[in-house]
């Protein structure tokens, strides 16, 4: 959670994050492990509350996995 982050800088932070774990050598901890991350972004600040903004977060999120995995999805 990044709170009171524009969803530009929280999509670059995202994928900061992404890219280090993706390109970490986990192949020391064992051969084969590939560890990859998808993160779905909300930035909605409309009052519907707490509970729809983590429901767009989650809806971004299967977006992500849906679409290949490994890569960060905001609203478009």
């Amino acid at each position: 959670l990044l709170p009171n982050t524009p969803g530009e800088q929280a999509f670059a932070a995202c994928e900061k994050i992404r890219r280090v774990i993706a390109e970490h050598p986990w192949h020391g901890i064992h051969a084969e492990l590939v560890v990859t991350l998808s993160m779905g972004i909300a930035d909605d600040l409309s009052p519907d509350g707490h509970a729809h903004l983590m429901a767009l977060a989650d809806k971004h999120l299967y977006r992500a996995k849906h679409a290949g995995k490994n890569q960060v999805v905001r609203a478009a």
